[in-house]
C-alpha cells in the first residue's frame, strides 16, 4: 500500500476523526497494532491476567489440598497400623532419620496412653517408573 491508500479500518475512522477533530480510540489502536510494543504489551497483559487467576485458584484451594493430603496419609497409616494400637496422632509426632542404605526414613511413633506400642517406618526408593513409597509397621 502506498501513502494515499487506506485500509478499511482507516476509511471508517477517517469520518469520525474529521467530525470530532481528534482521533478515536480505535484509530489510535490501529496505528499501534503493527508495532512490537503493542504486541508485547498485549501479551504481557494476557499473561498477567492468567497469572492472577492461577494465583487466586492456588490460594483458594491450598487449605483444602493440604487437608486432603493429611487425610490420605492417615488412611494409608490405618492400613498398616490398627487403630487399637494408638491414641495419639503419629503424623504429628513423626521425625526423620538418615539411613546409609535407605536414605531418609520417616519414623511415626504410635503411643497408647503415653506408652510406645508400635512404630511405623516410611521410606522412598527410586523405581523404574518413579519413586516407590514403602510403609511398614512394627509393634
Amino acid at each position: 500500500m502506498n501513502d494515499t491508500t487506506m485500509t478499511p479500518a482507516e476509511e471508517n475512522a477517517a469520518p469520525a476523526e474529521a467530525a470530532a477533530g481528534k482521533p478515536t480510540l480505535l484509530a489510535r489502536l490501529e496505528k499501534w497494532r503493527p508495532m512490537v510494543a503493542y504486541q508485547g504489551l498485549s501479551l504481557g497483559l494476557v499473561c498477567a491476567v492468567v497469572a492472577l487467576l492461577l494465583l487466586t485458584g492456588n490460594i483458594m484451594t491450598h487449605g483444602t489440598i493440604a487437608e486432603q493430603q493429611m487425610q490420605d496419609r492417615l488412611a494409608t497409616l490405618r492400613e498398616v497400623l490398627p487403630q487399637s494400637l494408638y491414641d495419639n496422632n503419629p503424623l504429628a509426632d513423626s521425625f526423620k532419620v538418615q539411613d546409609a542404605e535407605l536414605g531418609e526414613v520417616e519414623v511415626l511413633p504410635a503411643r497408647l496412653q503415653g506408652k510406645l506400642t508400635a512404630v511405623v517406618f516410611q521410606g522412598r526408593n527410586i523405581g523404574y517408573g518413579g519413586p516407590i513409597e514403602q510403609m511398614m509397621s512394627v509393634d
